[in-house]
């Protein structure tokens, strides 16, 4: 019997078999054993700066002249816990923003009357009238509360590379957002929000690893301030329906932080 094939090939496959499973072996490994943890807990902070205005059509008051302005929301820390079940997030963030300078963009055609004040700084503007002026930013008093913005969210990580020790991800992100301007008898209002970006991980000693991430952030609630004041700045600017009733906001964020694999 022509036993070529037993003699030349069988012998050549057993020689390479430890080689191919060590390859199967590694190829399960790398799969199945990466650096996302099955549960993991990331504490970070970061730095946080708004790319948009979230307070609009504002009535700002400088020697009682009204002008309506846009409140710029600056830059601020950052502070957020996450739980990561493999590739999904759930987490809360807090933000604050600084509040120290406004973008006019109409000047009221007289002085304002007395008493159109209210006890929580907003402004009775009615009856006067604006001119539209080309836009200056103007730095305001310090002493004007910061910008919160906290979030509950939740999302996925989409993993562009999960490599034994490095990882880089897009997140895609959404949850419930509260903002309120930190000064007395201002509100707090709920809304909607949505982040994406990019994230880098790396390992640094099992079951520790640092991360960081830089993601841009859009939220949107009712709008922020008394409606009545918002429907009569919308119909002076010529703004939109939505503009009246809703408030929205851009900001980016880099963030630094640790996580802990639980599992």
């Amino acid at each position: 019997m022509d036993n070529r094939y037993g003699s030349l090939h069988y012998p050549s496959m057993r020689k390479h078999l430890p080689s191919l499973l060590a390859l199967t072996l590694f190829m399960l490994f790398t799969s199945n054993a990466s650096a996302q943890p099955r549960f993991g807990i990331e504490a970070s902070v970061g730095q946080s700066i708004g790319v948009t205005t979230y307070v609009d059509n504002a009535v700002y008051v400088q020697d009682n002249q009204p002008f309506i302005a846009d409140e710029n929301a600056d830059s601020g820390i950052s502070l957020a816990l996450t739980f990561v079940f493999t590739r999904v997030e759930v987490g809360l963030d807090l933000r604050w923003f600084s509040r120290d300078s406004v973008t006019v963009n109409y000047a009221g055609t007289e002085n304002l009357p007395e008493g159109r004040i209210r006890p929580d700084g907003s402004v009775d503007d009615a009856g006067i009238q604006y001119e539209a002026v080309e836009p200056i930013t103007l730095n305001v008093a310090r002493g004007r509360g910061s910008l919160f913005v906290g979030s509950l969210f939740a999302g996925y990580r989409f993993y562009l590379y999960d490599g034994e020790s490095v990882q880089f991800y897009v997140p895609a992100v959404g949850g419930l957002v509260m903002t309120h301007v930190q000064e007395d008898s201002l509100e707090y209002e709920f809304g909607l929000t949505a982040n994406t970006g990019i994230g880098m991980s790396v390992d640094v000693s099992s079951p520790v690893a640092i991360f960081a991430t830089t993601r841009l952030h859009g939220l949107v609630t009712p709008t922020y301030g008394r409606q009545t004041d918002a429907s009569r700045a919308a119909t002076k600017t010529g703004e939109t329906t939505f503009s009246a009733t809703m408030d929205s906001f851009i900001f980016a964020s880099l963030t630094l932080g640790i996580q802990f694999a639980i599992r």
